[in-house]
């Protein structure tokens, strides 16, 4: 009886993690966008956050974390935000984080791209 009750709790774990992960992969970000929130500091900092809205076309609602990172002109990465964020399934949601640079630093972002 112990056997089958262990095995059942193994394979309804690998199914809800499994849905999880392949939610995760689908993610489908819309849009990325920031904004300075304050003023900046005595160092020159200032804090930002970045939004992103996404799609989740799976039927699996759960917590996305994603990265985006902020590119300059050149395209080269800036600085890189961790988005978190919870959206149901086959749902439209946003995942937001926060960040802090230089002032300087942060008005050299161009665009912000998803990282992979």
């Amino acid at each position: 009886m112990r056997t089958k009750t262990a095995i059942t709790i193994i394979l309804l774990m690998a199914l809800l993690f499994g849905g999880e992960t392949f939610a995760q992969a689908q993610l489908q970000i819309q849009d990325i966008q920031s904004q300075i929130v304050g003023s900046p500091d005595s160092a020159g900092n200032v804090q930002f956050t970045v939004t992103a809205t996404a799609l989740n076309p799976t039927m699996y609602g759960t917590e996305f974390s994603v990265q985006v990172q902020g590119l300059n002109s050149s395209g080269s990465p800036v600085t890189t935000v961790t988005l978190w964020g919870r959206i149901g399934g086959r749902e439209t949601g946003t995942l937001t984080g926060q960040g802090s640079l230089p002032e300087a630093t942060y008005s050299s972002i161009a665009n912000w791209s998803q990282s992979r």
